[in-house]
């Protein structure tokens, strides 16, 4: 899977965005180029004892945006174990 980070809206909050590998990362970002965080690509893991585990690594080429590894895996999951 691919991962976009983005700025959200006039706060400092960033929001992830995960999408398929086949499609571009240029091609998902409606974006304003200063809204865009990070990006790259996420795997997912789930572990019988951790639970769910998130990595995130490499760049988009397309956007020239770079993954920051663990911290975009935490935005990450904390976005989707949110309640």
């Amino acid at each position: 899977m691919k991962y976009i980070i983005v700025k959200s809206g006039y706060t400092t909050s960033e929001l992830p965005i995960i999408f398929d590998e086949i499609i571009n990362h240029d091609s998902i970002s409606n974006f304003h180029p200063d809204n865009i965080v990070s990006a790259g690509f996420v795997q997912f893991h789930l572990e019988l004892k951790n639970g769910l585990q998130v990595s995130c690594y490499g760049k988009s080429t397309t956007l020239n945006k770079q993954s920051r590894g663990k911290e975009d895996a935490d935005i990450i999951l904390r976005e989707m174990t949110r309640d």
